[in-house]
């Protein structure tokens, strides 16, 4: 009996012991798999934790940038943003590192480091980017139009002012004319759609001689003209305009002449009255080119008093008769015309204006250059009005981090 009880007791041991194992084991997996899921929750917090902290950098967008020219950016002073991005990582993170929070993994950030030149404003790519997305959105803010003193003269001497501008990043080019710059672009194909744009949001947010539609203030009245030629005036920018206007108008008011038979006609009769024989050939072609510069003198005077003036002109476009040359050839002094603005105002006045003709001009420029010179009139115009230390070159259209959290290594690319 005693050996049946002792067997019987054994059994009922055993039992225990593996119920035991059993529950002990369960336990263990079930704290596994609490701290598994633990981990798992906590990289997804950590995640969340570092995309808000990467948001909260973007939303210090410099507000008068926005505003005034519709570009989203944040200025990076003295290399302190991956020292925000902690602050803001950390500050996040206090909640669950505190003694009485309930939480199984306390995080723990050991490295934070953040790359910010592929997405500096400074360079072109990215500051297209951004002036392309703003023309997709209308401007909503009503911005206040300080305007430009009245004794300002437009003119930048300030040679520390001079030496930051962005487009000296992109070298002191020589200005070069508006034929040079054609025969440039336009066997490469550069003329595309985004420089088009880019075109557009220059006229957008640019001023001209014709045009001041800008509601901020602006150091430059001539701005395209500056974009165009980048001269450190207003007068030299426009002297620079009217010489290339000039050239266009000659060739094409020359073309015009030899391609109208009945001019060449009049140039003819008048040339054999002055120098018959072989030698009025010579002599009509002196008439036809003087007609043509007294043609462009005209058109130049009547662009910039915000007349139009056509591209390709029909007779009754034609401002000048071939009765003025006779005068000058002949020594006689002409009467003044138009109320003594001294020039001519053609019977059809339809045309082409100053800010079309300079639109012509701006398209055949070269894309980059066009970039850095609106940088340089950004850049000028916030020094002077809403931030005195703003440039270009501090400015970040987003940030990419790689941040170390835990022993888990978290990447990630944030942007406007």
């Amino acid at each position: 009996m005693n050996g049946i009880g002792i067997c019987i007791f054994s059994k009922k041991g055993n039992s225990s012991v593996l119920l035991a194992l059993i529950f002990s084991a369960m336990l263990m997996l079930t704290v596994v798999f609490v701290y598994a899921g633990a981990n798992f929750t906590n990289y997804s917090y950590e995640e969340s934790v570092l995309q808000t902290s990467g948001r909260a950098i973007l939303s210090e967008f410099h507000a008068a940038l926005k505003d005034d020219y519709g570009i989203f950016a944040f200025k990076d002073f003295y290399n302190n943003t991956e020292d925000k991005l902690k602050f803001y990582i950390l500050e996040n993170f206090r909640s669950k590192k505190e003694a009485k929070s309930f939480a199984l993994v306390k995080p723990k950030l050991e490295s934070c480091t953040v790359i910010l030149d592929e997405f500096a404003l400074i360079e072109p790519d990215n500051f297209k980017k951004e002036a392309l997305e703003s023309l997709k959105y209308p401007s909503i803010v009503k911005k206040e139009n300080k305007g430009k003193s009245e004794d300002s003269e437009g003119v930048i001497r300030n040679k520390r002012l001079i030496s930051k501008l962005p487009s000296n990043t992109y070298g002191k080019e020589a200005v070069t004319s508006i034929f040079s710059n054609v025969t440039e672009l336009v066997p490469t194909g550069k003329i595309s759609i985004e420089n088009f744009c880019m075109d557009m949001y220059i006229e957008k947010n640019f001023n001209t001689y014709d045009k001041n539609s800008s509601k901020i203030y602006t150091f430059f009245q001539n701005e395209i003209e500056y974009i165009i030629y980048g001269k450190l005036s207003d007068a030299a920018n426009l002297e620079a305009f009217k010489r290339d206007f000039w050239i266009m108008r000659l060739a094409l008011n020359s073309a015009h002449i030899y391609a109208n038979p009945k001019k060449m006609q009049e140039i003819t009769e008048l040339a054999e009255i002055l120098t018959p024989g072989v030698a009025a050939v010579a002599t009509a072609v002196i008439i036809a080119e003087a007609w043509a510069i007294a043609e462009t003198s005209n058109d130049v005077k009547l662009i910039l008093d915000k007349k139009n003036v056509a591209f390709a002109k029909t007779d009754m476009q034609w401002a000048v008769g071939l009765g003025a040359i006779k005068d000058k050839i002949y020594g006689i002094v002409a009467k003044k015309s138009d109320d003594s603005r001294g020039y001519i105002v053609p019977t059809d006045t339809s045309g082409m204006s100053y800010d079309e003709y300079l639109r012509l001009v701006l398209a055949a420029q070269k894309e980059e250059k066009k970039i850095y010179r609106s940088m340089d009139l950004i850049q000028i115009n916030l020094q002077g009005c809403d931030d005195e230390d703003f440039f270009i070159e501090d400015c970040y259209t987003g940030l990419a981090y790689n941040v170390l959290v835990n022993g888990k290594r978290h990447q990630n690319v944030q942007n406007y």
